[in-house]
């Protein structure tokens, strides 16, 4: 047992007068535990506790004043109060009524009103998978010959706690698994599932006390504890576990819609994030096809001014023509103006030598490599060209005249 479970164990009232009566020191060592404990506990539970100061003032014969205990409303943390003191705890969390907002108008009264009408039946029909488990642990002779026979695949509600203490747990588990069924959830072995979503409940049982210096035992002294979510619901001496199954449920619905809440809150922001990116998306594409609009314009822009100079020289070849035909050379004249019609990308006419290869620039076209004219080979392949029949009488004769012209290798 952890030294804030064995103070928890003190009434509050009990340990405000342990506080203010000796320092906290003396108290701690007293009580087996740490100073840092005691702080702890009081803080956690509302309880104003002294200063060093005051004990400096007392010492001097001086009688400082002491603040009164108030009264204490723990907060989802507390292991006290009612179905409307978690929910008032958490409206104050959330003032909008998110729940309600959620889920429907309505729903926070619901819960309370479920929460309230739980009832705990020790002899209640239990689900099967609370059935066999509390039907194994009614003895320890039970549960060892169902041990020898099988093997523990899973957490069973004994693996925490001891086996006398499973039935109690079973009758908490279906009495709460009846509330969730009233609000259109469900309970199996996996956990509850309310508003859609999994919330999980395990216990642990306190072990017995031992002293300083003792070696721990694996001794369970009956104590049990329950964690929904983030709270804590444990035995007290005043208050039982049963007692507190209310409020653990509305803790159980309150954390459920919080979970729904998140969720609805996810899904919201992915499809912002989404619609985010979609016009992002569509921006990028718009501002790609604008560019390249942008990018055919200006290659239309250059096209149209290599084609004006090849219509200018065209021009200035046709002014030449003229200018020849005046000067009485009207053959020459006459192939210049060809070779203009052909050069001008608004006629484009086919030239006898050019044909049909124009020019961006109408410029002329690119020289074709010279071939060499080889006479020789030409008169070499004709001597060898035979008529179909006979072999020609005069074929050797022809072959020595050009083995003579060393035409023929040797």
């Amino acid at each position: 047992m952890s030294e804030l479970e064995v103070l928890a164990h003190i009434d509050r009232e009990m340990l405000y007068s342990f506080v203010w009566s000796i320092p906290l020191e003396v108290l701690a060592e007293r009580m087996n535990v740490s100073v840092d404990a005691i702080q702890k506990s009081c803080a956690n539970r509302g309880i104003p506790f002294p200063d060093a100061s005051y004990w400096m003032k007392v010492a001097a014969g001086m009688r400082p004043a002491k603040p009164p205990l108030t009264e204490h409303r723990p907060g989802p943390q507390g292991t006290t109060g009612t179905p409307e003191d978690i929910v008032e705890d958490r409206r104050d969390e959330d003032p909008l009524g998110v729940i309600d907002r959620i889920l429907g108008e309505g729903t926070v009264n619901l819960i309370i009103r479920v929460a309230k009408s739980i009832v705990i039946d020790p002899d209640a029909d239990l689900r099967p998978h609370l059935k066999w488990q509390r039907d194994v642990c009614r003895s320890e002779r039970s549960l060892n010959q169902w041990l020898s026979k099988n093997t523990i695949t899973h957490n069973c509600l004994w693996t925490y706690t001891s086996p006398s203490s499973v039935a109690r747990m079973c009758a908490i588990l279906e009495a709460m698994g009846r509330a969730a069924e009233q609000l259109g959830g469900n309970y199996d072995e996996n956990g509850f599932d309310i508003f859609g979503e999994r919330i999980n409940v395990s216990f642990s049982e306190h072990l017995g006390k031992y002293r300083k210096g003792q070696v721990p035992t694996r001794s369970y002294n009956g104590l049990l504890s329950m964690y929904v979510g983030t709270s804590i619901y444990k035995d007290f001496r005043k208050k039982t576990l049963e007692q507190n199954v209310p409020r653990a449920f509305a803790e159980l619905c309150i954390d459920a819609a919080y979970k729904a809440k998140a969720r609805v809150d996810a899904r919201e922001a992915l499809a912002e994030t989404r619609a985010r990116y979609a016009e992002k998306q569509a921006s990028v594409a718009a501002e790609n096809e604008r560019r390249k609009e942008f990018n055919k314009e200006i290659e239309r822009y250059e096209e149209a001014l290599r084609l004006s100079k090849a219509h200018e020289r065209a021009e200035r070849l046709r002014r030449y023509a003229d200018a020849l035909e005046a000067a009485g050379d009207a053959e020459q004249a006459t192939w210049v103006r060809e070779k203009a019609d052909w050069a001008d990308p608004v006629t484009h006419a086919a030239d006898g030598v050019f044909g049909n290869e124009h020019t961006v620039d109408g410029s002329a076209p690119n020289k074709k490599p010279q071939i060499p004219y080889d006479t020789k080979g030409i008169e070499a392949d004709a001597f060898f060209l035979e008529p179909v029949g006979e072999p020609s009488p005069t074929l050797e004769a022809y072959r020595e005249v050009l083995r003579e012209n060393q035409c023929l290798s040797q």
